[in-house]
């Protein structure tokens, strides 16, 4: 667990360095050249495919995998599932034309199958009396 807190950590600090970098360059393009921003261009989209799977000290499986084409269109889902308590959650999720939607399923305690913001909650979770 601290080995994946330890590789979150320094790659958020890689991204948010990179973020500064890249915004004193484009500032001091700007001042140099006195140039008004321009409307940035976009770079197309390109496709892309990922499959990620691991294990922690305590036997929970997580998975990932994700899809985008040349359209931007993105499909994925991620999921953990932990063999001691049976406890999973599945996540399934599209991000297109349509926008962002979600579809969860899961058996925690507390959950109830409902439809809240376009994300669908299917549990099959035991519910308390």
């Amino acid at each position: 667990m601290l080995k994946r807190i330890i590789i979150l950590l320094a790659i958020t600090v890689l991204i948010f360095n990179e973020q500064i970098v890249c915004r004193n360059l484009l500032s001091t393009i700007r001042r140099t050249r006195q140039l008004q921003p321009q409307p940035e261009e976009q770079p197309s989209p390109s496709p892309y495919s990922f499959n990620i799977e691991s294990v922690d000290e305590n036997g929970t499986v997580s998975r990932r995998q994700e899809q985008g084409d040349e359209q931007g269109r993105v499909t994925g889902q991620y999921s953990f599932q932990n063999p001691q308590t049976g406890i999973y959650r599945i996540v399934s999720y599209t991000s297109d034309e349509n926008g962002f939607n979600a579809r969860v399923e899961t058996n925690e305690p507390g959950t109830i199958t409902s439809n809240p913001a376009n994300v669908e909650i299917i549990s099959a979770a035991v519910q308390e009396a």
